[in-house]
């Protein structure tokens, strides 16, 4: 079974908050409203997403072959209402996910209520669809001219407090890699390194800061062209004391876990100065390969 701060870290990387509005003549309002948590990843990572569903218990999994994707959905207002807000109450988010959040909770709260049957409930409900994610498409404005967004929370920093936390987000926004960069004037005609790294938009760069005094190593670096913020481990004993020594006691449930065994092999070699000679050096290069074909 999961740890609950697991699934919550997890879930502060790779899930959504959605409101879905559209229109439906069935309804006294002429309006459906389907509030969504979801999950969408790569299709290699179906057993995760399968443990993900076995840890809450409810909602469903579907697969898009369009783009070779697997969704785990939960859109029951009970459901909702009973297993997924109690668990996020209960293990909140720390990223500025959790702004989307606890409106889209103020939204399921009207929809248990059934306060969304009338049309000052229902424009309650968009009111707030207009504050989450990108907001409202322009179809949705013109339909609801009135519409005042309402407030979205600020979410301060709150402190990285559980390694397991941090373990489920790494397994959605971490990557492990070799980087094996040219260079003539060494005896293998190459440099090769490690990196550990975890990016994120800037708004969540405190957080990334943060990442620093909490695995006690590692720098950040801003991109501000992509508007994202990355937290970055290349020195190789911070990689040998803190990195490897963090997951390999709070362990990667994903796909990401292969990479990280990749990673320590590397890590192995390179200690025993493997990369200095031709053999070693092509070991290397292979292990790299099959990190990236993953």
């Amino acid at each position: 079974m999961l740890h609950p701060l697991y699934v919550t870290g997890f879930s502060d990387a790779e899930s959504t908050f959605v409101v879905k509005i559209s229109k439906d003549p069935r309804t006294k309002t002429g309006w459906r409203i389907d509030p969504v948590f979801e999950i969408g990843l790569n299709e290699k990572e179906l057993a995760l997403l399968e443990k993900i569903q076995s840890f809450f218990a409810v909602g469903t999994i579907r697969k898009n072959k369009v783009n070779n994707s697997v969704i785990f959905a939960v859109q029951s207002v009970k459901d909702l209402t009973t297993v997924i807000i109690p668990h996020f109450d209960k293990f909140p988010l720390i990223t500025q996910k959790r702004a989307d959040y606890e409106l889209f909770k103020q939204v399921v709260t009207i929809l248990a209520r059934k306060q969304h049957l009338s049309l000052s409930g229902l424009q309650e409900v968009v009111n707030l669809r207009a504050s989450i994610n990108n907001g409202l498409t322009e179809k949705l404005k013109e339909y609801f001219p009135d519409t005042k967004p309402a407030h979205k929370p600020i979410v301060d920093l709150i402190s990285i407090f559980d390694s397991n936390w941090l373990a489920g987000f790494v397994d959605g926004e971490g990557n492990f890699l070799i980087a094996i960069v040219t260079n003539d004037k060494t005896k293998m005609g190459c440099t090769v390194s490690l990196r550990f790294s975890v990016c994120q938009h800037n708004r969540d760069a405190k957080l990334m800061e943060n990442l620093i005094n909490f695995l006690g190593c590692g720098s950040v670096v801003y991109h501000n062209v992509r508007s994202t913020v990355e937290f970055v481990v290349t020195k190789f004993t911070d990689i040998e004391k803190k990195v490897i020594p963090f997951f390999e006691k709070y362990p990667l449930e994903g796909i990401k876990s292969l990479n990280f065994y990749s990673f320590i092999k590397a890590f192995e070699l390179m200690k025993n100065k493997a990369h200095l000679n031709p053999e070693g050096l092509k070991k290397i290069l292979q292990i790299k390969e099959k990190m990236n074909k993953r």
